[in-house]
């Protein structure tokens, strides 16, 4: 037997040694000119082999041509290296038949196949080293029929991939055949309950994946990606890598798997991604583990890219075993056929020939559990059914004139006992060779006739044994037709061109499965699945679609068939440690396995007290066997889920079934059914035992449930409908049975047809197929729960990919988790989640070590939530104008509508009342004051300048009220225009009067001159003309920054969004300083004249309503600034203008008011002469008398205008003197009575002056005081002639001899002394 050494260490000096031999020549020639024709015995593939007879013969499988997939032909010549591995085997045996110790007198044969690179011909290649092929009556050269035994194979070596071997393994098995590879490294070969005779020279994939590791650390390469093919070798090292990479701290980037038949643009796809992964770091390193042609594609595809050196490429043998090879075109294969009868396995098949005959692949009984390779226990009832279901729909169409008229179906059934190899082995009975004269019939019996052809197969139930059926049946281009194989794998056209189904694939089932997780919000679950395909093409659907929506996998297990129980307990206790960790709450797991190892799952879930743990979801792997899958572990998977196709019952099929009985049908399996449900006997019968024979025993066992019988029966409608087609169009009208144009390409033309039919099935709606050769996905989804009286399934919902992928569950559904886990408040439905949902506006900080949890972080008012519930994103961005605030549930920002509060506020109304109300009460105050605008007290009061006041204190309880209306462009300009020239306007003019007096009394001490520029016009003027300053700074910027309506957000990060009017700081600091200024004068110049006779001047309210007003500005400006809140500002500005104007309001006009309608004359008489006498104490008692009754009517405590007060004091009618005294005094300078007049007094003289009491009793009338003021007060028009009433500047008074004039105002003399220069100044204004 060849060694690896030995095959792999031949050298050129072997291949020179072995041209000299004659032997050796037909290979040289075949491989130098790629013929195809050499007429050696051999199965109908390639037609070459090599062989050299001897008494014990090996049988040899090496890759010497690439696959062409396109010509579906050997294409290619491979490289040198291929024929060294020939002649390494011819030579190793050579010296083996040369060595006298070893083997004596027994030499060593070999039969050496061609393999082409391919799975399938090198299982083709197979079927010449099984017995039955070997035995006399088979083909020799020329194809002639050998009259004699070959001698029999002992033994095979190869193949060289994993993906072949694991095909030649499963055949050779069935024959027990030992195989021994030389470069298959797969772990999957590694099983020795699967491939219990295979074994090979080199290590598996493992210790290969280990190497790549430790190259890694050695060069310290962390991050890397992975490509793999998509197949066995492909696969399991993938699986491999990641589970030694995260424990070794070495992270993947990307990993990627692709298939052998990928165009180019999957190719480029891959490269594409190669380079973003590592544009976006430093991942050079790509771990290639692919075969030859997957690695000469991609690299075609790296250089269309221009990515040469870009990567570092560490390969595996697929392709580094070919070396400079690698670059070579993609794999080709050759088709053949050989054939052989496999009567060896259970000799068992129900069969009724036909014109036309089908062949029928179901299960009956399980493998064997101490012998795979044999059968062992019988299924369930069910099994039997869809054989029936299967006789029973030929049965019905040969019964139907209309269809397929003039032709019978016949029918071949064999059991594949629920295992690849059997189903592999039965599917030999269906190639054309094995029902050839001379092939053994039954008992092994040569046969005398030719068998009729089979046509098509329906079948197999399991997806891993369609997938071997459909290989072997591929070959001979013999289509199938499974009614519940349901892997994507089959799906793959370019592998099984010749496969179709009634169900749907896998991939709708998981997509059924994920919106059952969805419609119960399960965000957590685990997933099992079976190491085969069934399980891995599933698993990698879950995978991929599980994400998309936003379902996490806790643990990933993938378990075998031939699992030990321990590796059961192990999966179960995973199962069992993630609900408990993380404080997660994960009882889903997706079971996405075959019956038996859901049984064996269930078992050891009740070993480890389990019970009412999991939420199983099954696929219909188990799923489709009911209760059977769950009977005696029926507590373990209470409250299980199961997605099975949808398959109705037919009622005539039922009775059909229930009919039968050994006397009515032929199945040869029926009687064994019978008696180990019923327990019935053919020989001794009792009343225990009763007889198989009887009618109605099959029926006590049927339920009225669907098995999928009913996709069976459409598989063989299938078939019917199909041929019918083509029988019309091939067939002229009138022919019976076959014509020539179907005998000759029956089987190649019936596959066009299969995919193209479309029908009505009696139980499940329309048939039809994708180009594929799949069917639309429709599921049950069926869920078990107590009964009356039992566990039982029931169907809770359906799932139809043509309606949309809807799902429709069953509300009322009991749950029977154990009572400590956690369900949903509202609705009870237990909880699967390793982390709960983030509340709303808090995002997800996900564990980097298990993406599946995480912690919740509460965002800020102001964010949204995004990025799947991960990041937090603002709603606020002031400095681009975007203001916006979260919905309710924080995944949109909605923008905020401005709104002006201040009429909200309680305390802001209170200040709107109280701007009203002065208004009103200024309104009624002018009312007053121009009704008695010709009294004396108000004549002394400086009309004009009171007017402009009164206009400034009602502009500023208007400005005030403005504050409280929401904002607009003319509110926004009156405002900011109404603000400094209220102001203004009050303080302007009374600093205007405060120069002015000023400037009488300091000029008095200097001069008799009357001062220029003091009359009222003049006043009015630069009143007018200091408060348009104000104005010009305002317009100034109003054009530089317009009036406008702004929203602000008052504090930062919060919803309030507000309305205010733009204004700069600039601008108000500005009006402020004016202000502060004119206040400020007002100030200066009434302490200046402080001491001034109250009689003369208003100093006294004027400062206090100045000094009101630093205190109002001192209290709002800094509250002013530091407010963030518009409406908080407008309120400060509004009460800061409604105290200013109310004070000067109250302090100027009000008691003037009051004094005029409620106040005595003696009273205010009284009070004017204390006050002189306190202001004036230094001057001599003579002109205190003197002016005290010159001017006894004057107002104590107002400020009368000068030019009025001297008028009222000559004009007076109340009694006052008229003439001076008799009297005369030594006359006083005008100079000193002025100094006396403007200084204080040290010692304030306190006599008081008989004359002025006097005079006080001389005015004193009878009345109320109303009337007093109403009558003695008025001052009347101007009479020159009597010398009564009131004479302005302009009209002279009429000459009175008390009365001093201009000509003689300095020399004349009143009482006392002299009149002082002061006075005179007055007189004259």
């Amino acid at each position: 037997m060849a060694r690896a050494g030995d095959i792999l260490s031949c050298s050129a000096s072997v291949i020179r040694l072995l041209i000299a031999l004659h032997y050796s020549r037909a290979i040289l020639y075949l491989l130098i000119t790629s013929l195809v024709s050499i007429n050696l015995c051999s199965s109908q593939l390639s037609g070459v082999n090599y062989t050299v007879t001897g008494h014990i013969n090996l049988g040899g499988i090496i890759p010497l041509h690439t696959y062409d997939e396109d010509m579906q032909v050997c294409g290619a010549i491979r490289s040198i290296n291929s024929l060294k591995k020939v002649e390494a085997m011819v030579y190793s045996i050579q010296q083996v038949n040369q060595n006298s110790t070893l083997l004596p007198n027994i030499t060593l044969g070999f039969e050496i196949y061609d393999t082409c690179s391919y799975n399938a011909v090198t299982l083709g290649e197979c079927l010449n080293f099984i017995p039955s092929s070997r035995e006399s009556g088979y083909c020799c050269e020329d194809n002639v029929t050998c009259s004699e035994d070959k001698p029999p194979i002992i033994g095979v070596v190869g193949a060289q991939r994993s993906s072949s071997s694991v095909q030649a393994a499963i055949l050779l098995g069935l024959y027990h055949i030992p195989q021994v590879s030389y470069l298959s490294t797969s772990d999957e070969l590694s099983n020795n309950l699967r491939y219990p005779y295979f074994l090979r020279t080199v290590g598996p994939d493992s210790y290969q994946v280990k190497a790549m590791i430790d190259i890694l650390l050695h060069y310290h390469w962390t991050y890397v990606s992975f490509v793999n093919s998509d197949d066995t070798y492909g696969k399991s090292a993938q699986q491999q890598f990641n589970s030694l990479a995260a424990a070794n701290d070495i992270c993947i980037g990307i990993t990627r798997t692709i298939s052998l038949f990928a165009n180019d643009d999957s190719y480029d796809e891959v490269v594409e991604e190669l380079l973003d992964i590592q544009d976006n770091s430093h991942a050079a390193v790509v771990i290639l583990f692919v075969q030859l042609e997957m690695s000469q594609q991609i690299f075609s595809a790296a250089a269309r890219l221009d990515a040469q050196r870009k990567f570092i490429w560490i390969g595996s043998d697929g392709w580094g075993n070919y070396g400079e090879d690698a670059t070579l075109g993609k794999e080709e294969v050759a088709l053949g056929s050989t054939t052989l009868c496999s009567a060896e396995l259970s000799g068992v098949s129900y069969t009724v020939a036909g014109d036309i005959n089908l062949g029928g692949l179901v299960p009956l009984h399980v493998f064997g559990e101490e012998d795979i390779q044999t059968c062992g226990a019988i299924r369930s009832i069910n099994s039997l059914k869809k054989v029936e279901a299967m006789v029973y729909s030929i049965q019905q169409v040969n019964q139907n004139s209309t269809l397929l008229p003039n032709i019978t179906l016949g029918f071949e059934i064999y059991d594949t006992c629920s295992y690849n190899a059997v189903t592999l082995g039965e599917c030999l009975n269906f190639i054309p060779s094995s029902r050839e004269t001379g092939y053994c019939c039954e008992d092994n019996v040569t046969c005398s006739e030719d068998k009729p052809p089979i046509i098509g197969v329906v079948g197999a139930q399991r997806s891993s044994s369609s997938v071997q059926a459909a290989i072997l049946l591929g070959l001979y281009h013999i289509p199938q037709v499974s009614y519940l194989s349901t892997s994507d794998e089959l799906s793959q056209t370019h592998l099984y061109p010749y496969f179709l189904r009634t169900v749907g694939p896998d991939s709708y089932q998981v997509k059924a499965m994920i919106d059952i997780l969805l419609h119960y919000q399960w965000t957590y679950v685990s997933f099992i699945n079976s190491y085969d395909t069934y399980g891995k093409s599933a698993q990698q659907t879950f995978g991929s679609l599980a994400p998309e929506n936003d379902i996490c996998i806790g643990i990933t297990r993938t378990i075998s068939l031939f699992a030990d129980d321990d590796r059961y307990d192990e999966v179960v206790e995973d199962l069992l440690d993630i609900q408990e960790s993380h404080n997660s709450h994960a009882p889903v797991v997706i079971l996405f396995v075959q019956l038996e190892m859901a049984q064996q799952i269930f078992s050891a879930a009740a070993r480890l007290n389990a019970q009412r743990r999991f939420i199983w979801i099954g696929s219909d792997g188990w799923g489709n066997y009911g209760e059977d899958a769950t009977l005696g572990k029926e507590e373990v998977a209470l409250g299980s889920f199961t997605v099975v196709p949808s398959s109705g019952t037919l009622p005539k099929f039922n009775d059909y079934f229930r009919s039968l009985t050994p006397l009515n049908s032929d199945n040869p399996w029926l009687p064994e059914f019978l008696q180990h449900y019923t327990n019935c006997t053919f020989t001794d019968i009792s009343a225990s035992r009763p007889d198989c024979n009887a009618p109605g025993l099959i029926a006590g066992l049927d339920s009225d449930e669907s098995s999928h019988e009913t996709l069976v029966i459409d598989s063989v409608l299938t078939f019917a409908y199909a041929l019918d087609s083509m029988l019309r169009d091939l067939c002229p009208n009138g022919t019976t049975g076959l014509c020539p144009a179907i005998e000759s390409n029956g089987t190649e033309l019936l596959l066009e047809y299969l995919l193209t039919t479309s029908f009505m099935s009696p139980a499940n709606g329309n048939v039809s197929f994708l180009a594929n050769g799949d069917s639309p996905g429709r599921y049950s989804i069926n869920f078990q729960q107590i009964g009356e009286n039992n566990y039982t399934f029931v169907t809770v919902g359906k799932w139809d990919e043509s309606e949309n992928s809807e799902t429709v569950i069953k509300e009322d559904v009991p749950w029977y988790l154990y009572d400590e886990h956690p369900r949903d408040n509202l609705t009870g439905i237990p909880k699967s989640v390793c982390s709960d949902p983030c509340g709303i506006g808090e995002r997800r900080n996900v564990n980097p070590d298990n993406p599946c949890c995480w912690t919740c972080t509460k965002c800020s008012d102001y964010e949204i939530v995004i990025n799947n519930g991960t990041e937090c994103q603002t709603c606020l961005e002031p400095e681009n104008e975007i203001y916006g605030w979260p919905n309710e549930n924080y995944t949109e920002c909605v923008p905020i509508n401005p709104e002006f509060r201040v009429q909200e506020e309680a305390w802001a109304i209170a200040i709107i009342c109280f701007a009203t109300f002065g208004i009103v009460v200024t309104l009624f105050i002018i009312g007053l004051y121009v009704h008695n605008q010709e009294t004396p007290l108000i004549k002394a009061s400086s009309r004009e300048l009171s007017y402009i006041i009164f206009a400034g204190i009602m502009m500023s309880y208007i400005t005030a009220l403005l504050f409280g209306v929401s904002p607009s462009t003319g509110v926004c300009v009156m405002r900011r225009l109404g603000q400094p020239i209220a102001t203004s306007l009050i303080y302007v003019s009374l600093a205007t009067k405060t120069v002015r007096l000023f400037r009488i009394f300091r000029a008095s001490m200097k001069t008799a001159r009357r001062p220029k520029f003091i009359s009222s016009t003049f006043q009015v003027v630069v009143t007018l003309a200091i408060t348009g300053i104000p104005i010009f700074w305002t317009t100034i910027f109003m054009i530089l920054e317009p009036p406008q309506v702004k929203i602000q957000s008052p504090q930062e990060n919060t919803r309030n969004l507000q309305l205010t009017c733009n204004l700069s700081d600039a601008e108000t600091i500005g009006i402020m300083v004016w202000n502060i200024v004119i206040v400020s004068i007002c100030c200066i110049f009434a302490f200046l004249t402080r001491k001034l006779p109250e009689n003369y001047n208003e100093t006294r309210f004027i400062a206090f309503c100045a000094f009101c007003t630093f205190i109002v500005f001192m209290t709002f400006s800094p509250i002013y600034f530091t407010a963030r809140e518009a409406y908080y500002q407008a309120s400060y500005s509004s009460l800061g203008l409604i105290v200013n104007a109310s004070v000067t309001l109250v302090c100027l006009y009000i008691v003037k008011l009051y004094a005029i309608y409620f106040v005595d004359l003696d009273e205010m008489n009284i009070f004017t002469q204390t006050r002189m006498r306190a202001n004036t104490g230094r001057l001599s008692m003579a002109v205190t008398q003197e002016m005290t009754d010159a001017y006894g009517n004057a107002n104590a405590g107002f400020t009368p205008e000068p030019d009025d007060a001297v008028r009222n004091a000559t004009n007076s009618s109340s009694g006052v003197p008229s003439s001076p005294p008799t009297h005369q005094q030594e006359p006083i300078p005008e100079k000193t009575v002025a100094k006396e007049t403007l200084k204080a007094p040290q010692n304030r003289s306190r006599a008081s002056s008989n004359t002025s009491v006097s005079s006080r009793k001389s005015v004193r009338s009878t009345g109320s005081v109303i009337d007093r003021f109403r009558v003695s007060n008025k001052v009347d028009v101007c009479d020159k002639d009597s010398g009564q009433g009131d004479c302005d500047d302009e009209s002279p008074p009429t000459e009175h001899k008390n009365v001093p004039t201009d000509e003689n105002l300095n020399k004349k003399v009143y009482g006392n002394g002299k009149v002082t220069m002061v006075e005179a100044h007055i007189e004259r204004d």
